[in-house]
């Protein structure tokens, strides 16, 4: 599921060091998917807040494309 942030970075060549972090963490997700790695992992090697990662892979839940575990 691709999330377009303003000003996409494939678009404008100065894009943002955020836009460039959230273009790159798209680029690895599906990897993550199949690696099934901690949230809190994926957000630290990003450098992107838990909370905007965890609202954006919920939505890949939300159309059924994933299930969130728990992992206790």
């Amino acid at each position: 599921m691709f999330q377009r942030s303003p000003g996409d970075p494939s678009i404008l060549p100065t894009a943002s060091r955020d836009q460039r972090k959230w273009n790159y963490l798209m680029d690895c997700l599906v990897w993550y998917f199949d690696q099934q790695p901690e949230l809190i992992d994926i957000a630290l090697k990003h450098e992107i807040k838990y909370a905007a990662l965890y609202n954006y892979v919920t939505k890949f839940e939300e159309k059924w494309l994933i299930t969130l575990r728990d992992r206790l």
